[in-house]
């Protein structure tokens, strides 16, 4: 029985990597200080410090983000970005843009270091 959980485990990593994609709409959103001052989100389609990969569908300029906190549910809008976000984006103020957003693959060294701490707390 361990031998079927171990293989199961083994081959969950390759389900959790598969590549997924929503297509949405963004647009800018004003906040404080921080939010303002780097390249944000805030969604209720992601969980916050989620890092998400946004691309603009009409510029195919992209830029990662990190979700700061979830967001009241709007149906048209999938995720606000910050001003810089959407400057990086080419998402002028008071327009909607189409965007597609990804999970942003983590980098070796966060896999490391979330592996290490779950090793020093099971």
């Amino acid at each position: 029985m361990k031998r079927w959980i171990a293989i199961v485990m083994s081959f969950l990593p390759l389900v959790a990597s598969a590549a997924g994609f929503w297509d949405g709409n963004a647009a800018l959103q004003r906040g404080d200080s921080s939010f303002e001052s780097g390249l944000f989100a805030v969604s209720d389609s992601f969980a916050p410090d989620t890092v998400i990969e946004v691309e603009n569908l009409d510029t195919g300029r992209r830029a990662r983000v990190t979700v700061s906190q979830g967001a009241p549910s709007q149906a048209s809008i999938l995720v606000l970005l910050s001003p810089k976000a959407a400057e990086a984006l080419g998402i002028a103020a008071g327009t909607v843009a189409r965007v597609r957003v990804t999970l942003a693959a983590r980098a070796p060294s966060e896999l490391a270091s979330l592996d290490q701490d779950r090793i020093q707390n099971p």
